[in-house]
């Protein structure tokens, strides 16, 4: 997705947890945010180490082998 669409429902999503506070640690808007953050953050992390190592494999198994 987009970092833009991600931050919108991000927004939404907080904004949801603000209007409908209920009971639990898991309800609070600065816990959503944060949740929210952090797999966005570990997303794009997960996207450059995945395309390292694919990089990697793919360069490996172009070149010509050595005798």
């Amino acid at each position: 997705m987009s970092t833009s669409v991600e931050v919108i429902l991000l927004l939404l999503a907080t904004g949801a947890a603000t209007v409908n506070s209920g009971i639990g640690w898991i309800n609070r808007p600065i816990f959503v945010f944060g949740l929210g953050i952090t797999c966005i953050v570990f997303t794009y992390i997960h996207l450059v180490v995945v395309g390292a190592v694919g990089g990697w494999i793919i360069s490996r198994k172009q070149q010509p082998p050595s005798i």
